[in-house]
């Protein structure tokens, strides 16, 4: 069993370690992955209100970089 977030990664522009496990065991046998959406973890208030800041910096920086493509 492999557990993880999807959303915390350390490499900018690229996908973390655990998007790279599901591609490249997706197609083996008896190898399954669960996705749970936020209303399945149960977070102390505090901790979810952390990274519903960060959620919010990064929809931020991604529309600022898109904004910036679409005007060249």
């Amino acid at each position: 069993m492999i557990t993880g977030d999807l959303s915390q990664r350390d490499l900018v522009g690229r996908r973390g370690g655990l998007a790279d496990v599901e591609k490249i065991l997706g197609r083996v046998d008896d190898v399954a992955f669960s996705h749970l959406e936020r209303a399945d973890v149960v977070r102390h208030a505090l901790v979810g209100r952390i990274v519903e800041a960060y959620d919010t910096y990064d929809d931020v920086r991604e529309k600022r970089v898109r904004d910036r493509k679409e005007s060249r």
